[in-house]
Protein backbone atom coordinates (compact mmCIF):
# COMPACT_ATOMS: atom_id res chain seq x y z
CA UNK A 1 0.00 0.00 0.00
CA UNK A 2 1.66 3.73 -1.20
CA UNK A 3 1.43 6.51 1.00
CA UNK A 4 -0.80 8.55 -1.20
CA UNK A 5 -3.56 5.50 -0.50
CA UNK A 6 -2.84 5.34 3.37
CA UNK A 7 -3.87 9.63 2.75
CA UNK A 8 -7.16 9.01 0.79
CA UNK A 9 -10.70 9.69 1.79
CA UNK A 10 -13.57 7.48 0.68
CA UNK A 11 -16.73 9.00 -0.94
CA UNK A 12 -19.57 5.90 -0.40
CA UNK A 13 -23.14 6.66 -2.08
CA UNK A 14 -24.86 5.55 -5.06
CA UNK A 15 -25.40 8.71 -6.39
CA UNK A 16 -22.68 10.18 -8.76
CA UNK A 17 -23.55 13.64 -8.77
CA UNK A 18 -23.13 14.15 -4.98
CA UNK A 19 -20.20 12.19 -5.09
CA UNK A 20 -18.56 14.47 -8.15
CA UNK A 21 -20.06 17.30 -6.09
CA UNK A 22 -17.79 16.34 -3.13
CA UNK A 23 -14.59 16.05 -5.31
CA UNK A 24 -14.79 19.43 -6.56
CA UNK A 25 -15.42 21.07 -2.75
CA UNK A 26 -12.52 19.02 -1.31
CA UNK A 27 -10.42 20.22 -4.23
CA UNK A 28 -7.09 19.48 -4.08
CA UNK A 29 -6.50 18.90 -0.12
CA UNK A 30 -7.38 15.08 -0.80
CA UNK A 31 -7.31 12.07 -2.52
CA UNK A 32 -10.65 11.04 -3.02
CA UNK A 33 -11.74 7.54 -3.96
CA UNK A 34 -15.22 6.63 -5.11
CA UNK A 35 -17.70 4.07 -4.51
CA UNK A 36 -21.12 2.98 -5.13
CA UNK A 37 -22.40 0.80 -3.06
CA UNK A 38 -22.02 -0.26 0.71
CA UNK A 39 -19.93 -3.26 -0.21
CA UNK A 40 -17.26 -1.55 -2.86
CA UNK A 41 -16.95 1.21 0.02
CA UNK A 42 -16.58 -1.65 2.43
CA UNK A 43 -13.83 -3.48 -0.03
CA UNK A 44 -12.22 -0.28 -0.86
CA UNK A 45 -11.49 0.77 3.02
CA UNK A 46 -10.32 -2.69 3.57
CA UNK A 47 -7.70 -2.28 0.90
CA UNK A 48 -6.31 1.11 1.55
CA UNK A 49 -7.41 2.38 5.52
CA UNK A 50 -8.25 5.27 4.28
CA UNK A 51 -7.94 8.99 6.94
CA UNK A 52 -11.80 9.41 6.44
CA UNK A 53 -15.03 7.90 5.30
CA UNK A 54 -18.15 10.08 3.88
CA UNK A 55 -20.78 7.62 3.85
CA UNK A 56 -24.84 8.64 2.46
CA UNK A 57 -27.37 6.96 4.86
CA UNK A 58 -29.32 5.63 1.58
CA UNK A 59 -27.23 2.96 -0.12
CA UNK A 60 -28.73 0.16 -2.37
CA UNK A 61 -27.47 -2.86 -0.70
CA UNK A 62 -27.28 -1.32 3.03
CA UNK A 63 -28.24 1.10 5.22
CA UNK A 64 -25.94 3.68 6.02
CA UNK A 65 -26.28 2.66 10.34
CA UNK A 66 -25.65 -0.92 9.34
CA UNK A 67 -22.41 -0.11 6.79
CA UNK A 68 -21.17 2.63 9.67
CA UNK A 69 -21.14 -0.61 12.20
CA UNK A 70 -18.82 -2.45 9.65
CA UNK A 71 -16.33 0.89 8.45
CA UNK A 72 -16.35 1.65 12.54
CA UNK A 73 -14.60 -1.86 12.90
CA UNK A 74 -12.11 -1.10 10.41
CA UNK A 75 -10.80 2.29 12.19
CA UNK A 76 -11.30 5.39 10.09
CA UNK A 77 -13.52 8.15 11.32
CA UNK A 78 -16.92 8.02 8.98
CA UNK A 79 -19.00 10.62 8.12
CA UNK A 80 -23.09 10.31 7.63
CA UNK A 81 -24.53 12.05 4.96
CA UNK A 82 -28.04 12.59 4.01
CA UNK A 83 -30.15 14.33 1.57
CA UNK A 84 -32.23 16.05 4.35
CA UNK A 85 -31.72 16.75 7.84
CA UNK A 86 -32.99 14.16 10.61
CA UNK A 87 -32.17 15.12 14.32
CA UNK A 88 -32.87 11.25 15.44
CA UNK A 89 -30.30 9.91 12.89
CA UNK A 90 -27.80 12.26 13.47
CA UNK A 91 -28.31 11.55 17.29
CA UNK A 92 -28.08 7.41 16.45
CA UNK A 93 -25.41 7.97 13.91
CA UNK A 94 -23.07 9.22 16.67
CA UNK A 95 -23.99 6.80 19.13
CA UNK A 96 -23.13 3.65 16.76
CA UNK A 97 -20.18 5.67 16.56
CA UNK A 98 -20.03 8.32 13.60
CA UNK A 99 -17.72 10.83 13.71
CA UNK A 100 -19.96 13.43 12.18
CA UNK A 101 -23.24 13.87 10.30
CA UNK A 102 -23.69 16.12 7.13
CA UNK A 103 -26.85 17.38 5.29
CA UNK A 104 -25.99 17.35 1.48
CA UNK A 105 -28.77 20.01 1.09
CA UNK A 106 -26.74 22.39 2.89
CA UNK A 107 -23.24 21.24 2.14
CA UNK A 108 -20.53 23.74 1.22
CA UNK A 109 -17.29 23.79 1.04
CA UNK A 110 -16.30 25.46 4.40
CA UNK A 111 -18.41 22.82 6.59
CA UNK A 112 -16.75 19.65 4.27
CA UNK A 113 -13.64 21.12 4.80
CA UNK A 114 -13.84 21.27 8.40
CA UNK A 115 -15.81 18.49 9.02
CA UNK A 116 -13.24 16.12 6.91
CA UNK A 117 -9.92 18.18 8.68
CA UNK A 118 -11.63 17.00 11.85
CA UNK A 119 -11.97 13.83 10.91
CA UNK A 120 -8.46 13.29 9.41
CA UNK A 121 -6.39 15.34 12.00
CA UNK A 122 -8.06 12.68 14.21
CA UNK A 123 -7.07 9.66 12.35
CA UNK A 124 -3.38 10.72 12.05
CA UNK A 125 -2.98 11.31 15.54
CA UNK A 126 -4.16 7.63 15.85
CA UNK A 127 -1.62 6.39 13.38
CA UNK A 128 1.10 8.69 14.97
CA UNK A 129 -0.21 6.68 18.90
CA UNK A 130 0.00 3.33 16.69
CA UNK A 131 3.42 3.78 15.67
CA UNK A 132 4.99 5.07 18.70
CA UNK A 133 3.09 1.58 20.54
CA UNK A 134 4.46 -0.41 17.90
CA UNK A 135 7.99 1.36 18.80
CA UNK A 136 7.97 0.65 22.40
CA UNK A 137 6.74 -2.88 21.97
CA UNK A 138 9.90 -3.65 19.68
CA UNK A 139 12.21 -2.22 21.92
CA UNK A 140 10.30 -4.26 24.75
CA UNK A 141 10.17 -7.57 22.42
CA UNK A 142 14.01 -7.00 22.69
CA UNK A 143 14.54 -6.88 26.11
CA UNK A 144 12.53 -9.70 27.04
CA UNK A 145 13.90 -11.81 24.20
CA UNK A 146 17.48 -11.28 25.57
CA UNK A 147 16.01 -12.14 29.22
CA UNK A 148 14.73 -15.54 27.80
CA UNK A 149 17.87 -17.46 27.23
CA UNK A 150 19.85 -16.68 30.78
CA UNK A 151 16.82 -18.01 32.08
CA UNK A 152 16.81 -20.80 30.98
CA UNK A 153 20.47 -21.09 31.61
CA UNK A 154 19.87 -20.16 35.17
CA UNK A 155 17.32 -22.96 35.01
CA UNK A 156 18.97 -25.49 33.56
CA UNK A 157 21.53 -25.59 35.91
CA UNK A 158 19.76 -25.86 39.28
CA UNK A 159 18.42 -28.40 37.88
CA UNK A 160 21.35 -30.20 37.09
CA UNK A 161 22.65 -29.21 40.92
CA UNK A 162 19.92 -31.10 41.87
CA UNK A 163 20.35 -33.96 39.44
CA UNK A 164 24.03 -34.88 39.17
CA UNK A 165 25.94 -33.61 42.38
CA UNK A 166 28.11 -35.73 43.11
CA UNK A 167 26.88 -36.06 46.84
CA UNK A 168 23.04 -35.71 47.56
CA UNK A 169 22.76 -32.09 48.87
CA UNK A 170 21.27 -31.51 52.32
CA UNK A 171 17.97 -30.92 52.89
CA UNK A 172 17.59 -27.53 53.70
CA UNK A 173 19.75 -27.05 50.70
CA UNK A 174 17.54 -28.94 48.04
CA UNK A 175 14.61 -27.19 49.55
CA UNK A 176 16.71 -23.74 48.53
CA UNK A 177 17.51 -24.68 45.49
CA UNK A 178 14.23 -26.22 44.39
CA UNK A 179 12.66 -22.44 45.24
CA UNK A 180 15.24 -20.86 42.65
CA UNK A 181 14.42 -23.44 40.32
CA UNK A 182 10.50 -23.14 40.54
CA UNK A 183 11.06 -19.01 40.65
CA UNK A 184 13.53 -19.34 37.64
CA UNK A 185 10.75 -21.57 35.72
CA UNK A 186 8.07 -18.85 36.55
CA UNK A 187 9.58 -15.78 35.49
CA UNK A 188 10.53 -17.54 32.54
CA UNK A 189 6.88 -18.20 31.96
CA UNK A 190 6.11 -14.63 32.77
CA UNK A 191 9.15 -13.50 29.76
CA UNK A 192 7.39 -16.27 27.30
CA UNK A 193 3.83 -14.45 28.37
CA UNK A 194 5.11 -10.63 27.59
CA UNK A 195 6.74 -11.81 24.45
CA UNK A 196 3.55 -13.41 23.15
CA UNK A 197 1.14 -10.37 23.94
CA UNK A 198 4.39 -8.65 21.93
CA UNK A 199 3.97 -10.45 19.43
CA UNK A 200 0.54 -11.33 18.47
CA UNK A 201 -2.13 -8.80 17.01
CA UNK A 202 0.50 -6.42 15.36
CA UNK A 203 0.19 -4.66 11.97
CA UNK A 204 2.15 -6.66 10.36
CA UNK A 205 0.85 -9.93 10.73
CA UNK A 206 -0.45 -10.91 7.29
CA UNK A 207 -4.24 -10.81 6.90
CA UNK A 208 -6.16 -12.39 5.06
CA UNK A 209 -8.60 -15.63 4.60
CA UNK A 210 -8.33 -17.92 8.01
CA UNK A 211 -10.12 -21.21 7.57
CA UNK A 212 -11.03 -21.61 11.18
CA UNK A 213 -11.67 -25.43 10.66
CA UNK A 214 -7.96 -26.12 9.73
CA UNK A 215 -6.66 -23.90 12.68
CA UNK A 216 -9.02 -25.78 14.95
CA UNK A 217 -7.55 -28.83 13.79
CA UNK A 218 -3.99 -27.66 14.53
CA UNK A 219 -4.75 -26.76 17.89
CA UNK A 220 -6.44 -29.95 18.71
CA UNK A 221 -3.45 -31.64 17.63
CA UNK A 222 -1.14 -29.37 20.02
CA UNK A 223 -3.24 -30.25 22.88
CA UNK A 224 -4.22 -33.66 22.27
CA UNK A 225 -2.16 -34.77 25.53
CA UNK A 226 -3.58 -32.40 27.64
CA UNK A 227 -7.32 -33.48 26.95
CA UNK A 228 -6.30 -37.03 27.01
CA UNK A 229 -5.17 -36.05 30.46
CA UNK A 230 -7.86 -34.18 31.42
CA UNK A 231 -10.61 -37.25 29.98
CA UNK A 232 -12.09 -34.76 27.54
CA UNK A 233 -12.41 -34.51 23.86
CA UNK A 234 -14.10 -31.08 22.68
CA UNK A 235 -17.15 -31.27 20.50
CA UNK A 236 -16.43 -28.88 17.24
CA UNK A 237 -19.25 -27.49 15.39
CA UNK A 238 -18.42 -26.58 11.56
CA UNK A 239 -16.12 -23.84 11.97
CA UNK A 240 -16.26 -20.69 8.99
CA UNK A 241 -13.87 -19.51 6.97
CA UNK A 242 -12.95 -15.73 8.27
CA UNK A 243 -11.27 -12.49 7.68
CA UNK A 244 -7.85 -12.37 9.62
CA UNK A 245 -4.53 -14.17 10.87
CA UNK A 246 -4.50 -17.30 10.80
CA UNK A 247 -2.00 -17.02 13.17
CA UNK A 248 -3.31 -14.77 15.83
CA UNK A 249 -6.73 -16.78 15.80
CA UNK A 250 -4.59 -20.18 16.28
CA UNK A 251 -3.27 -18.43 19.38
CA UNK A 252 -6.53 -17.16 20.72
CA UNK A 253 -8.42 -20.41 20.06
CA UNK A 254 -5.54 -22.17 22.05
CA UNK A 255 -5.43 -19.97 24.88
CA UNK A 256 -9.46 -20.33 25.19
CA UNK A 257 -9.28 -24.18 25.20
CA UNK A 258 -5.76 -24.32 27.67
CA UNK A 259 -7.99 -22.12 29.91
CA UNK A 260 -11.20 -24.39 30.06
CA UNK A 261 -8.50 -27.61 30.67
CA UNK A 262 -6.91 -25.72 33.86
CA UNK A 263 -9.80 -24.54 35.00
CA UNK A 264 -11.98 -27.26 35.20
CA UNK A 265 -14.09 -28.43 37.94
CA UNK A 266 -14.20 -31.88 39.46
CA UNK A 267 -16.90 -33.35 37.56
CA UNK A 268 -15.70 -34.33 33.70
CA UNK A 269 -15.04 -31.65 31.53
CA UNK A 270 -16.79 -30.90 28.31
CA UNK A 271 -15.88 -28.10 26.28
CA UNK A 272 -17.49 -27.41 23.04
CA UNK A 273 -16.48 -24.86 20.10
CA UNK A 274 -19.12 -23.42 17.76
CA UNK A 275 -20.18 -20.73 15.55
CA UNK A 276 -22.61 -19.03 14.29
CA UNK A 277 -23.41 -15.53 11.53
CA UNK A 278 -25.13 -12.80 13.31
CA UNK A 279 -25.92 -9.86 11.80
CA UNK A 280 -22.62 -8.82 9.25
CA UNK A 281 -20.09 -10.74 11.81
CA UNK A 282 -19.02 -14.35 12.83
CA UNK A 283 -19.65 -15.12 16.64
CA UNK A 284 -17.59 -18.03 18.25
CA UNK A 285 -18.31 -19.76 21.15
CA UNK A 286 -15.95 -21.63 23.59
CA UNK A 287 -18.08 -23.41 26.32
CA UNK A 288 -17.17 -25.73 28.79
CA UNK A 289 -18.59 -26.70 32.59
CA UNK A 290 -15.59 -25.59 34.48
CA UNK A 291 -15.58 -23.40 37.22
CA UNK A 292 -16.28 -20.12 35.25
CA UNK A 293 -16.07 -16.43 35.86
CA UNK A 294 -18.18 -14.15 38.29
CA UNK A 295 -20.47 -11.71 36.64
CA UNK A 296 -19.17 -9.48 38.19
CA UNK A 297 -15.49 -10.05 37.22
CA UNK A 298 -16.56 -10.51 33.11
CA UNK A 299 -14.68 -7.60 32.33
CA UNK A 300 -12.33 -7.70 34.82
CA UNK A 301 -10.88 -11.04 33.71
CA UNK A 302 -9.46 -9.39 30.51
CA UNK A 303 -7.16 -7.07 32.38
CA UNK A 304 -3.33 -7.35 32.02
CA UNK A 305 -1.78 -9.63 35.20
CA UNK A 306 -5.11 -9.99 36.56
CA UNK A 307 -5.54 -13.76 37.91
CA UNK A 308 -9.32 -14.72 39.24
CA UNK A 309 -7.75 -17.77 40.48
CA UNK A 310 -6.91 -18.52 43.93
CA UNK A 311 -5.39 -21.60 43.20
CA UNK A 312 -1.71 -21.82 43.11
CA UNK A 313 -1.00 -24.92 41.45
CA UNK A 314 -2.61 -23.49 37.98
CA UNK A 315 0.70 -21.40 36.18
CA UNK A 316 0.38 -17.86 34.41
CA UNK A 317 0.40 -14.54 34.92
CA UNK A 318 -2.77 -13.42 34.05
CA UNK A 319 -1.71 -12.51 30.22
CA UNK A 320 -3.57 -14.97 28.20
CA UNK A 321 -6.91 -13.58 28.27
CA UNK A 322 -5.31 -9.87 27.93
CA UNK A 323 -3.52 -11.08 24.90
CA UNK A 324 -7.05 -12.94 23.45
CA UNK A 325 -8.35 -9.30 23.08
CA UNK A 326 -5.51 -7.73 22.16
CA UNK A 327 -5.94 -10.22 18.66
CA UNK A 328 -9.56 -9.81 18.76
CA UNK A 329 -9.83 -5.80 19.08
CA UNK A 330 -7.34 -5.71 16.39
CA UNK A 331 -9.25 -7.41 13.99
CA UNK A 332 -11.96 -5.06 15.01
CA UNK A 333 -14.37 -7.34 17.05
CA UNK A 334 -15.47 -7.77 20.37
CA UNK A 335 -14.82 -10.69 22.99
CA UNK A 336 -16.77 -11.04 26.06
CA UNK A 337 -17.68 -14.24 28.77
CA UNK A 338 -20.96 -15.39 29.91
CA UNK A 339 -22.36 -17.83 32.04
CA UNK A 340 -22.79 -21.52 29.66
CA UNK A 341 -25.24 -23.26 29.88
CA UNK A 342 -23.65 -26.10 30.58
CA UNK A 343 -22.51 -24.67 34.24
CA UNK A 344 -18.99 -23.43 33.41
CA UNK A 345 -18.07 -19.98 30.87
CA UNK A 346 -18.69 -19.52 27.50
CA UNK A 347 -15.94 -17.09 26.15
CA UNK A 348 -17.48 -15.41 22.85
CA UNK A 349 -15.58 -13.20 20.16
CA UNK A 350 -16.99 -11.79 16.86
CA UNK A 351 -14.93 -12.40 13.58
CA UNK A 352 -15.16 -10.62 10.05
CA UNK A 353 -16.66 -12.52 7.44
CA UNK A 354 -15.01 -13.06 3.94
CA UNK A 355 -15.52 -10.75 1.24
CA UNK A 356 -17.72 -13.14 -0.45
CA UNK A 357 -19.62 -13.91 2.99
CA UNK A 358 -20.15 -10.26 3.19
CA UNK A 359 -21.93 -9.50 -0.34
CA UNK A 360 -23.92 -12.69 0.07
CA UNK A 361 -25.25 -11.43 3.35
CA UNK A 362 -25.75 -7.97 1.45
CA UNK A 363 -27.76 -9.17 -1.16
CA UNK A 364 -30.01 -11.15 1.06
CA UNK A 365 -30.43 -7.97 3.01
CA UNK A 366 -31.30 -5.98 -0.43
Amino acid sequence: MTQGERNCIVVIDDDSVDREQIVRLVGQRYAVVQAGTAAEGIDICREKLPLCVLLDYRLPDLNGLDALNILAALGPPVVIMTGQGDEELAAESIKQGAYDYLVKQRLNADRLHSVIDHAVEKSRLIRRLEDARGDLNGVFGVASSRLREPLAEIEGQLHRLLEDADEPLPAAHRAVVSRLTAAAGDLRLLVDQLLDFNRVGRDDEPIGDADLDHVMTEVGERLRGEFQSAGATPAVGRLPIIRGSESDYAFLLENLLTNAIRYRAEHPLQVSVNAEFCQREWVIRVEDNGLGVPPDDAELVFAPHVRLSPRADIPGHGLGLATCRKIVRRHGGKIWVEPSSAGGAAFCFTAAPTQAQLNNWLLGAS
